[in-house]
């Protein structure tokens, strides 16, 4: 049961692969960005709402969601900007380049690298020589996908 994440983190990589190819379908298409930007958010929402309705008591969510301390909701406003910013420039980025591979190859390795560095610097995170030669690949590989595509 420890190991949970790893089948939560293969099963968002899966949806993010297809996310982008759906996405690039619709930009093709001829859709504007902030447009499906927009519909995209609103769907959230209201799949939002439904799991909040379906996985927690009434009484608990009213308790949470009124308890938020005022620096967390700072921090979520942050988030949310940030997360708006990414899916917008990930639209850009997959509007400009024929293959989404590239596009989602780019953005892993670099969110690989940023996050590393954020668990370092944040959380105290530890690294050893594999973790570095990894992340030294990961950048490799992302210059070759920049150079060759």
């Amino acid at each position: 049961m420890q190991q949970t994440w790893i089948y939560y983190s293969i099963l968002a990589g899966v949806m993010i692969g297809f996310a982008d190819t759906l996405n690039k379908y619709l930009i093709d298409d001829d859709l504007d960005l902030l447009v499906m930007l927009l519909y995209k958010f609103i769907f959230a929402a209201i799949v939002t709402c439904g799991l909040i309705y379906f996985s927690m008591p009434h009484k608990k969510f009213i308790k949470e969601f009124t308890s938020v301390k005022k620096h967390h909701l700072g921090l979520m406003l942050v988030g949310a900007f940030i997360t708006t910013c990414l899916i917008y420039s990930s639209f850009k980025a997959i509007e400009f380049i024929p293959n989404t591979a590239y596009a989602s190859g780019i953005k892993g390795s670099i969110a690989v690298a940023a996050v590393f560095l954020g668990s370092v610097i944040f959380f105290e995170g530890k690294f050893n020589l594999y973790t570095i030669i990894g992340l030294l690949l990961v950048g490799i590989g992302a210059n070759l996908i920049r150079v060759y595509s």
